[in-house]
C-alpha cells in the first residue's frame, strides 16, 4: 500500500465523507473545509491532484469509503458498501462528425436554395425586374446563417451566384427588407415545417419550451414613481417544439414577449403530428394543463410535464395517470420528463450557432430574423444526420397538400 493509500484510508476510517449527487465531500486534513471528488472522472479538487494529475489521498479515501469495514468490540466485522453509479456517456462519432462540420456550408446552400425553388416566380413586367421571391429568401436567410452585417456578406453573396445559387447578387438594403414583410413570415413558416420534414422517420419524441431573442432598439420612457427615464431592450419569443433525437425544430410560432408559454402547446402539436409521429411529450410545469393533457390524447401521444408542488392529480384523466406515475415511479418518470432537456440544448445552440441577439430594428423583422435563424438550424440539423446517422443526401421536392387548400412542397428521403 503507497503512502497515499495509507493516508486515504486514515481519513476514511477518521473523518465523516458525505457524498451529495455524483460529488463526494472529503474534509482537509489540516482542517481548511473540504475537497471534492468525482470517482465517475477519477476528479479531486486538492492541489495535489491540480498539480499532479494523481491519485490522491482524497479520492483513496473515497474508494475506502465505498467498501468499508469497521471493526466491533466484540470482534465482529460490518462491511458498508456504497453504490456508485457509472455516469452514463455516449460516444462521439467524431469522423462522421468531422465531415458534417468541413461540408456543413456547401450542402446549406444546395438545401437551401431547394427550399427557395418552391417559391412561385411572377410572371415578368416591363421595365426592371424585381427580385425573385426565391432570391429574396436565400440571400436573407443566407445572411442570417453568415452572422454578418448584410454590407460583409455581400462577398459570401457573389460567390453564391457563380454556384448558380440565386440568379443576380442585390443590394445589401435589397437584402434586408426581405425580413420587413408579412408575406416573409408565411414563408419562413413553411421553411421550417420543410426543413424539419427529413427527419420524420427518427423523430417520435419531442419537448417543448419557449425562448428570448433581444432585438437592436429599446424602448424608453419617463418612470413617474422614481422621476426618471428608463429604457428596455425590445425581444421577442419564440415557442418551440423539438425533436430529442436531432434536436430538429418541427414546430414553432414567434410571438411578442408576453406571450404565455401554455396556451402555445395545442397548436405546436397540433401543427408537429401533421407531419410527424408524436409518441411522447415533454415539458416544464408551465405546460401542465388539463387541456394540454387532451391534446395529447387527441393525437394518440403521452405527455410527460412536470407537476407543481401543489398538485394532487384530482383532475381525472390522463392527468391524473401521469401524476400516480410520477408518484409511484419518480425514476421512470424522471427519465421521461429530463428529455425536455433538449429543448434547452435546441435554444443554446440557435444562440451560439446564429447569435443570441436580433440585428432587426422593427417587432415584424425581429420575428422574421427569429425564423429564419430557425431555419438555418434545421437545415444544419439535416446535414449532420446524414453523416451522423446515414440519412440519404438524396432529396426530392414533393407537392404536399396545406390546411388552406393551397399546395406547398415538401423535403422527404430519396
Amino acid at each position: 500500500m503507497t503512502p497515499r493509500e495509507l493516508r486515504g484510508k486514515v481519513i476514511a476510517e477518521t473523518c465523516t465523507i458525505t457524498k451529495v449527487g455524483r460529488l463526494w465531500h472529503v474534509p482537509s486534513q489540516s482542517g481548511n473545509g473540504t475537497y471534492s471528488v468525482n470517482l465517475e472522472r477519477t476528479y479531486c479538487s486538492c492541489p495535489d491532484f491540480i498539480e499532479y494529475g494523481h491519485d490522491c489521498k482524497h479520492i483513496f479515501a473515497v474508494r475506502f469509503t465505498v467498501s468499508k469495514t469497521e471493526r466491533h468490540a466484540d470482534g465482529s466485522e460490518t462491511t458498508t458498501t456504497v453504490t456508485v453509479e457509472k455516469r452514463k456517456t455516449y460516444p462521439q462519432q467524431w469522423s462522421a462528425y468531422n465531415a458534417s462540420q468541413v461540408n456543413e456550408l456547401r450542402h446549406f446552400q444546395a438545401f437551401l436554395a431547394d427550399l427557395c425553388a418552391t417559391l412561385p416566380t411572377p410572371a415578368p413586367r416591363r421595365g426592371q425586374q424585381p427580385m425573385r421571391p426565391a432570391d429574396a429568401a436565400f440571400c436573407s436567410i443566407f445572411k442570417v446563417y453568415s452572422t454578418m452585417s448584410a454590407r460583409r456578406f455581400m462577398g459570401d453573396l457573389e460567390e453564391a451566384k457563380e454556384s448558380g445559387y440565386v440568379s443576380r447578387v442585390p443590394h445589401f438594403n435589397s437584402v434586408l427588407n426581405f425580413l420587413d414583410t408579412e408575406a416573409a413570415t408565411e414563408t419562413l413558416q413553411s421553411f421550417v415545417d420543410l426543413s424539419a420534414a427529413p427527419l420524420a422517420g427518427i423523430e417520435r419524441s419531442f419537448a417543448v419550451d419557449s425562448t428570448g431573442f433581444a432585438g437592436a432598439s429599446h424602448v424608453r420612457w419617463f418612470d413617474e414613481k422614481y422621476g426618471r427615464p428608463r429604457e428596455e431592450v425590445r425581444w421577442v419569443k419564440l415557442h418551440a417544439m423539438v425533436g430529442v433525437t436531432t434536436n430538429v425544430v418541427v414546430s414553432c410560432k414567434v410571438m411578442e414577449k408576453s406571450s404565455a408559454d401554455a396556451i402555445q402547446f395545442p397548436e405546436l402539436v397540433a401543427d408537429a403530428a401533421e407531419r410527424f409521429q408524436v409518441d411522447e411529450v415533454s415539458a416544464d410545469k408551465a405546460y401542465t394543463s388539463g387541456k394540454n393533457f387532451a391534446t395529447t390524447d387527441a393525437i394518440g401521444a403521452r405527455f410527460y410535464p412536470a407537476f407543481k408542488k401543489n398538485a394532487t392529480g384530482q383532475a381525472g384523466g390522463s392527468y391524473e395517470k401521469a401524476f400516480l406515475l410520477m408518484k409511484l415511479n419518480e425514476e421512470a418518470y424522471a427519465e421521461k420528463y429530463h428529455k425536455r432537456s433538449n429543448v434547452e440544448a435546441t435554444f443554446s445552440a440557435i444562440k451560439r450557432l446564429f447569435g443570441p441577439s436580433l440585428r432587426s430594428k422593427n417587432e415584424l423583422a425581429m420575428r422574421n430574423e427569429a425564423l429564419a435563424k430557425v431555419v438555418c438550424f434545421n437545415l444544419t440539423c439535416v446535414i449532420h444526420a446524414m453523416y451522423e446517422l446515414g440519412i440519404d443526401t438524396e432529396f426530392v421536392l414533393k407537392p404536399r397538400c396545406t390546411t388552406n387548400g393551397s399546395t406547398a412542397h415538401q423535403i422527404t428521403q430519396n
